[in-house]
């Protein structure tokens, strides 16, 4: 093997993790990035999602702090309607996933009864339904399991605080500016140690449990439209993962 082939032996079994996911046809090899310590590396190529949070609360002025940049939040068409609501207490945020697991779960027998299925798809348009049926229920009947079996809330990821970003259902750009006021937060909160992570699942059952449109005092025209679960991570990241965009290309002018 020679003495470089015995160096590199060295590094890779002492500096690398002992223990990693595998996860089948994903080929990261030589393309993950060893996360810099240095001040020049940039906050957005060394940002991870965290889904895992220390039992530790989130002191309000740090939240308030994250909340200055939500301020600082530019929007599209002029708007200053946007709000965020911060749910920063446990059994606040316990309650509120006892609503959504039961919404997601409601919705699920729904989609499988044709009848019900039929209006759903009338009401919510045949790509929504599709969206559910491909990517949000598959995973959210495991999600619905573990919880009854105890073994976690994978929705909420027991995360000590939770940012809700809603706005004018009808309003142009609403969405738009939910998530970058969303965005604003997450960076603030890297640079003040804080984890997050975009969460979709929320704002759905938000915007259509009665009891959480109650809880959160939502406007009869207000919808959520980004929720950020955020809190000091869990586990501590020693590698970014590289992501690219599936194209980019100029247009050309002429043939």
């Amino acid at each position: 093997m020679g003495i470089v082939g015995g160096i590199v032996f060295i590094l890779r079994a002492f500096l690398l993790p002992r223990a990693v996911i595998a996860v089948e046809n994903l080929a990261l090899r030589r393309q993950i990035i060893v996360l810099q310590r240095s001040a020049n590396c940039s906050r957005l190529r060394q940002r991870r999602s965290v889904r895992r949070y220390k039992n530790r609360p989130v002191p309000r002025d740090v939240l308030d702090r994250i909340v200055e940049a939500v301020h600082a939040s530019r929007t599209g068409a002029g708007s200053v309607s946007n709000g965020v609501i911060i749910v920063d207490r446990r059994d606040a945020i316990e309650t509120m996933m006892a609503h959504t697991y039961a919404m997601y779960e409601k919705l699920d027998r729904m989609l499988s009864s044709p009848i019900p299925r039929y209006f759903v798809k009338r009401k919510a348009g045949a790509r929504s339904v599709g969206m559910l049926d491909r990517f949000v229920l598959p995973g959210m009947r495991w999600y619905i399991r573990w919880r009854k079996e105890g073994r976690g809330d994978e929705i909420s990821r027991d995360c000590p605080a939770l940012m809700l970003f809603y706005g004018p259902a009808d309003e142009p750009m609403v969405e738009a500016n939910c998530t970058l006021a969303a965005f604003h937060a997450i960076l603030m909160a890297e640079a003040l140690g804080v984890g997050t992570c975009f969460n979709h699942l929320i704002p759905g059952a938000c915007n259509r449990s009665p009891e959480l449109r109650a809880m959160l005092s939502l406007a009869e025209d207000a919808e959520v439209h980004a929720g950020v679960t955020m809190g000091y991570p869990g586990i501590k990241f020693l590698r970014a993962i590289p992501h690219r965009a599936a194209e980019v290309r100029y247009l050309r002018t002429s043939p």
